[in-house]
């Protein structure tokens, strides 16, 4: 037991040796080999998460940071990082809730404020973003990183909105001159031309292209193909019992037959 306890905190010395100089993939594997005897220690799926986090292992990352957690949830470093990994993959509003929970475990953290910060910015919320930066530098007013985005944004807030100011100038300006350009349409411009009748209207490409044209175009249209669908002469008996399909228009005597005709004639149904 107490071999194994040496060879743990050997190993756990080395893994941070070995981290400071940048070895993080042996750090890596110094700590999976401390967690394989030690699988409740939050600290050592924290450290080894930080490692995979500078090697951009986010995923790898992420896993860890939440095994620490599921542990102690109530270090803000926790969640504060697994915020800044779940950001790297695009998750922004899941790394936005991670870092404001970590605020709330420790609202005095500067560094959360400006990792939050760093998030808003990230999607454009730069008011919020700005907000944040604000936050850091009141609790460290030393806080380099955070006034020089702070000051970023406000300038970039600033510029944006003189662009915009001076599009809608243009645009303004752009309209008041079409409309001093544009001809005066007199009235009689303006009355409708003389109805077209039914040559002109059957002649005339466009007539079905404004509303009323269209209405009496079809309805013209319509009132030909009636007068061709009238029958011209009561068919026979032969000739009936030939004819397939027979329409309700075909069905139309022109006269009145006589009483020998209607006994002649085969029912018809429509």
């Amino acid at each position: 037991m107490e071999n194994n306890q040496i060879d743990i905190a050997v190993i756990y010395e080395q893994a941070l040796a070995r981290y400071q100089w940048g070895d993080y993939y042996g750090a890596i594997a110094d700590y999976t080999t401390v967690i394989e005897i030690e699988s409740n220690n939050a600290e050592l799926y924290y450290n080894r998460g930080i490692a995979k986090h500078q090697i951009e292992d986010y995923q790898g990352a992420i896993f860890d940071y939440t095994e620490a957690i599921k542990i102690n949830p109530s270090n803000s470093d926790f969640y504060n990082n697994r915020g800044l990994a779940i950001s790297q993959i695009g998750y922004h509003q899941k790394a936005i809730a991670d870092l404001t929970q970590a605020l709330q475990l420790s609202p005095n953290d500067a560094d959360g404020y400006y990792n939050r910060g760093f998030v808003y910015e990230a999607i454009a919320d730069y008011e919020k973003a700005i907000t944040d930066y604000t936050e850091a530098l009141k609790i460290n007013p030393d806080y380099d990183e955070a006034n020089q985005k702070r000051e970023y944004l406000l300038s970039l807030i600033e510029k944006q909105s003189a662009a915009v100011a001076e599009e809608t100038t243009a645009e303004a300006q752009q309209t008041e001159i079409e409309t001093e350009k544009s001809p005066d349409v007199s009235v009689e411009e303006s009355l409708p031309q003389k109805p077209k009748n039914d040559v002109e209207m059957e002649k005339s490409p466009n007539s079905a292209k404004s509303p009323i044209g269209s209405v009496l175009h079809r309805y013209l249209q319509r009132g030909r193909s009636v007068e061709k669908t009238l029958p011209q002469k009561p068919k026979n008996d032969v000739e009936m019992e030939k004819s397939p399909d027979v329409s309700v228009e075909e069905t139309i005597p022109e006269t009145a037959p006589s009483q020998m005709e209607m006994e002649k004639s085969p029912d018809v149904s429509v």
